[in-house]
C-alpha cells in the first residue's frame, strides 16, 4: 500500500502544474490618439507585437504628455495613485481584477496603469524634501556646535558672545532651546 502511494506521488511530480492554464493577459491603460481617452491596450502573446487599443483597434503610438488634455492627465494620475494605494493596502498583492469575471478562471488578466507622469512628479517632490531635510540637518549641526562653546559657562559668568552681559541674561535662553 505504501509503494502505491509513493509511485502515485512520483507520477504527480512528472506532470507539469497548470499545463492547461493560459498565460496572464496584461491590459495596459495608455492614451489612444484616436479615441482621445485613456483606454485599455493589449498585445498578442509575442513580445515584439505592438499594443492595440481595445476600443478602436488602432496600434498605439507613443504620446507626449503635452499632447494630452490636462484634465485627462489628472484623471489618470488619480487612477494610478488609487491603484498603487490599493496594492500597498493589500500588502503588495494586487486585488482581483474586474476583467477576470469576463473570462474563465484559466484565463487570468491584469491591468497595468500608466503613471501619466506621476512618477517624475513624485521623484521631484522626494528630491526637494531630501534637500530641505539635509539643509535643516546642517543648520541643526551648526547650532549644536555653537551650543558646545557655551558648555563650560556658569549662569553668572560673563557671556562669551561679547555683549558684556551675564550668560543667564544673554545667550542662555537661546542655547537651552537648542539643547
Amino acid at each position: 500500500m505504501q509503494e502505491s502511494k509513493h509511485k502515485k506521488n512520483l507520477k504527480n511530480l512528472d506532470k507539469p502544474k497548470n499545463r492547461n492554464r493560459m498565460p496572464t493577459t496584461y491590459f495596459h491603460r495608455l492614451w489612444c490618439k484616436t479615441c482621445k481617452h485613456w483606454t485599455l491596450h493589449s498585445k498578442a502573446f509575442k513580445a515584439e507585437s505592438p499594443y492595440k487599443c481595445n476600443g478602436c483597434q488602432t496600434i498605439h503610438v507613443r504620446t507626449l504628455l503635452s499632447e494630452i488634455p490636462k484634465d485627462k492627465i489628472l484623471e489618470q494620475r488619480e487612477r494610478y495613485k488609487k491603484n498603487i494605494a490599493e496594492s500597498i493596502l493589500m500588502g503588495g498583492i494586487l486585488m482581483s481584477n474586474p476583467l477576470d469575471s469576463m473570462f474563465s478562471e484559466d484565463f487570468p488578466t491584469e491591468i497595468v496603469e500608466s503613471d501619466a507622469g506621476q512618477k517624475k512628479i513624485d521623484e521631484k517632490i522626494a528630491e526637494k524634501r531630501k534637500k530641505e531635510y539635509e539643509k535643516k540637518e546642517l543648520e541643526r549641526q551648526k547650532q549644536r556646535e555653537e551650543a558646545l562653546k557655551y558648555n563650560n559657562l556658569g549662569r553668572n559668568d560673563i557671556c562669551i558672545c561679547g555683549t558684556g552681559k551675564k550668560y543667564k541674561k544673554c545667550c542662555q535662553p537661546r542655547i537651552n532651546k537648542i539643547l
